[in-house]
């Protein structure tokens, strides 16, 4: 068994570069869906308490 000295197989060389900007997407894209989920929560709140207040108001 041949010791290769401080060459890496090109496999996981690519299998690096190819799978990196993947990994980079799709983490930013669960960021992102996650910043929107909760930025979506947020507003549902605000207009919960904007509509309590209004209603509250009224009567």
């Amino acid at each position: 068994m041949k010791i290769s000295s401080g060459r890496v197989p090109a496999e996981r060389i690519l299998g690096n570069v190819i799978s990196s900007p993947f990994a980079k997407v799709r983490d930013y894209t669960e960021f992102s869906l996650g910043r929107l989920e909760s930025k979506r929560s947020v507003c549902r709140k605000n207009l919960q308490i904007f509509g309590n207040e209004a209603l509250s108001h009224l009567f």
